[in-house]
Order: structure tokens, then sequence, then C-alpha cells
């Protein structure tokens, strides 16, 4: 069966064939193509173009890529969108990147996976509204607090379109502008992707119409691109490749990025009320960040030795000492609840006295020493002695002195009497 073939894929293979010249019927309109027989003869023939395959075929990429088959038939050049590559796929290795970094690396580097953004100065923030489709712009009003937490990825307020209360509902002319100036935050990062939470509340084509400017200018804005966003609520990943912040001499950084967003369509079974609960800025870079968690991914520093830093206060149901295994129970929580040690006293004992419970609260030292007493006060006559024998004798107090002649005396009258009264006893 002859079979057709093109002309120029033989006219440099083949000189003559039954008396042609290849090359001077090349341009005869006559000749369209060549027909090869089965013996090697060529002879001219009247074929059917070859522009197009007569039975179109589909072209299909396989499992590891989400994509629409491709239909084609050869009359023109077609190309595969991939929609998305399915991840058990992807294998170690390919080409080396220089000054960059692949998206898995940023996800398996928490150098690199970390918020840019996280715990910024909110000075760097501009928070304003429109009611009138963006031909007025109004600051919102939002606190250190609120600023903070939009980029933090705190996610506790959300700002509305409008600026509009959750039970109103929202116009086509209600807007919201966020504005990042990367110099007042204390960032400087390369900028990959915006990640951006928010809640239609029921409005179609919710989109962000991202602008920049340049250090160089700061109040010269150029539009980067309008992107559609989604989610009730739900995360958006908005491509931007930028150099974010830098010194004034970095003049063509981006020291600005501008977010404004809006709707375009309604719907009346909702309050249509756009909402954005938090901004995240991921960059391959961390050249200055605001905090430890805008460059690690931690709320925390640390060092080689493992000693953890924590900047504000630290909460938890319950902490276990490693020394003695005490939990937070076992432990005063504050300082002011730590009773106090009592000190030991500096002053000189006081001597007997009027019984007192006392006032001080320092303690005795072991080895202190009361003052000699020299007199008792309030000091009656005992009546009796220790046996409960009455005393007939009178004592003077121990603050008289007696001479000696007054003891001999004493004790010879004493003696005297005792033997005189014994002998008497006896009679």
């Amino acid at each position: 069966m002859p079979k057709p073939i093109i002309l120029k894929e033989i006219e440099n293979k083949v000189d003559k064939r039954d008396g042609y010249d290849l090359i001077a019927v090349a341009d005869a309109e006559k000749v369209s193509k060549l027909v090869v027989n089965d013996d090697g003869s060529v002879k001219v023939g009247s074929v059917a173009s070859a522009d197009k395959l007569t039975t179109p075929r589909n072209i299909n990429l396989g499992g590891a890529v989400g994509y629409t088959t491709l239909s084609f038939d050869g009359s023109k050049n077609v190309s595969a969108d991939i929609a998305y590559l399915n991840e058990a796929y992807i294998q170690w290795g390919g080409k080396n990147l220089e000054d960059s970094i692949s998206p898995i690396d940023v996800a398996c580097s928490n150098l690199h996976s970390a918020n840019r953004f996280a715990f910024s100065k909110p000075d760097g923030v501009v928070i304003e509204y429109s009611n009138d489709g963006g031909n007025t712009w109004l600051d919102i009003g939002a606190t250190n607090e609120n600023k903070i937490r939009l980029i933090s990825g705190i996610g506790v307020d959300s700002f509305r379109i409008g600026n509009k209360f959750w039970q109103d509902n929202a116009s086509l002319d209600d807007m919201l502008r966020i504005t990042l100036d990367a110099m007042d935050m204390g960032v400087c990062t390369r900028l990959r992707k915006l990640l951006i939470n928010i809640s239609t509340n029921g409005a179609k084509g919710a989109y962000v119409t991202i602008e920049k400017s340049l250090i160089e200018n700061p109040l010269a804005f150029t539009t980067i691109d309008t992107y559609n966003i989604g989610g009730w609520s739900g995360w958006n990943s908005i491509p931007l490749w930028c150099a974010f912040g830098g010194y004034a001499t970095s003049i063509s950084n981006v020291r600005k990025l501008r977010l404004t967003f809006g709707i375009t369509e309604l719907d009346d079974r909702y309050t249509n009320l756009l909402h954005i609960a938090d901004i995240v800025g991921i960059g391959d870079t961390y050249w200055m960040t605001p905090s430890d968690m805008a460059k690690t991914g931690h709320l925390y520093s640390y060092d080689y030795e493992k000693n953890a830093i924590f900047p504000a206060t630290v909460k938890a149901a319950n902490f276990v000492d490693s020394t003695n295994g005490k939990n937070i129970s076992e432990i005063y929580a504050t300082k002011s609840e730590i009773p106090s040690v009592p000190q030991a006293s500096s002053k000189t004992p006081s001597a007997l006295g009027t019984a007192s419970v006392g006032t001080e609260t320092t303690f005795a030292r072991g080895d202190h020493v009361h003052p000699l007493q020299t007199s008792v006060e309030n000091a009656t006559k005992a009546t009796n002695d220790a046996d409960g024998n009455p005393i007939k004798t009178t004592y003077r107090l121990v603050s008289e002195s007696y001479t000696k002649t007054e003891v001999d005396t004493a004790i010879k009258t004493a003696v005297q009497t005792y033997i005189t009264s014994a002998l008497t006893t006896e009679v």
C-alpha cells in the first residue's frame, strides 16, 4: 500500500526517482506530496492534506497531577494547565537552589515557615474603611492590641468592610483597606506569600487588590494585582514575591503593601459583611524580625544550653519542679503569698518585769543574755515556804543591803533561839 510522505522529509535523502528532480519539483505548485511505493520508487501523487489528524487524540498526564484532558488534532499547539500536584509523587532530589529555597524547604524549617509579621510594631499598621466605593477613607479606630492580633495569628478581632456592625447589611460601596509599612513594623524579609483569613458572610465576588510602594517613594502606589478570595470562614493564599522592608538606602525594596478589600455581588439571604481576621506573611529570609515568633516560629528565645527565655507572663495548668517534683498547687503563685521569714533580733534582751505577750516579730538569738536582776518590783511578802509552812521571819527586799555584822548577829540569834526551843521542848 503506497504511503504519503512530505517532500521535506525526503528531499535531502533522494536525488532522483522515476525521472523526477526532487529539488526542482519542490517549487512546483502542482506537486503537493510525493508517494513512496512499496518498491522504493517515488512518484507524484495527489493526497489529502496532513495539516491535522483525521481522528483527534487525547493527551493524558498520568496520576501525579490534576489537569483537564487535552484533545489534540495537530492543527495547533496546545498547553496543559496543571491544577495541582499530588503530594505522594514528590521525591527527594533534583537540582540545587542558589540563594533560594523551595516551598518544601520552607515547610520543613521552623526558621523559614514563621509568620514574619508576628508581633510587629503596631505603628506600621493602618486600618481604614470606606462607605462610598473608595472615594473617602476613614481610620477605623483600631487599638494597638487590635493591630497586633490581626498580624500575629491570634485572630480575635475581625475588621469589617465599611466598619459596619455585625447585624448590619453590607453594600457594594463598603470597603476595607489595610496598609502594612515594613519599616515601621520592624520587618525586612523576602516575601513569598500572604495568607489571609476571611469570612464572606454570604457575599459573592469578594476580592483583595494589592498595591505596593517603594522605600524610594512610599507615597507612590502601583497595583500588583487583584485576587479573588473566599471562605466562611477560610484561608486564602496570595502569591507575592518582593523584598519587603530594609533601610533608607534600599530604595528599590517595597516599603508599603496596601490591601483593599471589597465585594462585587450581594446575596439577599445574608449580611454580606466581609470581614478580615488574620494576615500572615511568609518569607524565606529573616533579615530583620520584630519578635522571636517572627524569626523562629517560637514565642521564646533559647540558647545552646537549652535555656528558654519567655518575653512575658507564662501561664499553665500545672508546672512541675525538676528538682523536687512539686507541682503548681504546692508552690506560691505570687511573691506576696510567700510568708515573710522572721529575722534575728538586734535588741538587747529585756530584764524581768511585768508579763506581756509582746509585739516584736523578730526571734531571740540562741546565745542571748538577760541583764543581771538587781531589784524586784511589785513584790509581796511570802507567807508560806515551799512545804506550806508559815514564814514568821520578815525578810528585806533584794534591793536592801546587809552588813557582815548584821548577817552574823542574825545567824547567831537564830541558832540560839533554835537551841533554846529544843531544850525547852525536851524538858
